[in-house]
């Protein structure tokens, strides 16, 4: 859960960045904000992939990051059962930095980590029909084995 702590309502996120890895050698982590189009409009989510991490930045309205935050989907990649190590900075921005000359800094960053652990576990099976057949199946020559040059 990402949210200011904002008495007056004169804060605002300038942006969220998460930053996701994992120490195994199958693909980064998969991240997804389900609906995001729809539910967080006036919310811009970039994803890159950056030296073996996918680091995720919203910017925009401040309610709706933080809906999409509460949203936030979280997944190994595929072969990967590491667990995932999990930064994420928080940014945010002073809109009245001179009301009651209280506030000096306009601008205040917070970071927090922890792992998420991933337990690998067979999510599926897969079915295969029992095919029967001779072991040597006898072709034309009567040899068992069929080779043709062209």
């Amino acid at each position: 859960n990402v949210s200011l702590n904002d008495e007056d309502g004169s804060e605002t996120f300038k942006n969220v960045t998460i930053v996701l890895g994992t120490a195994g050698d199958g693909s980064v982590p998969v991240v997804d904000f389900p609906n995001n189009a729809t539910e967080y409009p006036d919310v811009g989510i970039t994803t890159t992939e950056v030296d073996g991490e996918v680091v995720v930045v919203l910017t925009g309205n401040t309610s709706q990051i933080e809906e999409a935050m509460e949203a936030l989907e979280i997944a190994p990649g595929l072969g990967n059962s590491e667990d995932i190590d999990v930064t994420v900075i928080v940014t945010a921005i002073e809109s009245e930095p001179t009301e009651s000359g209280e506030v000096e800094i306009p601008e205040a960053t917070t970071v927090d980590s922890f792992i998420i652990p991933v337990d690998p576990a067979i999510t599926s099976t897969l079915d295969l029909p029992n095919v029967t057949g001779p072991e040597d199946p006898v072709n034309e020559t009567g040899s068992g084995i069929d080779l043709k040059l062209d």
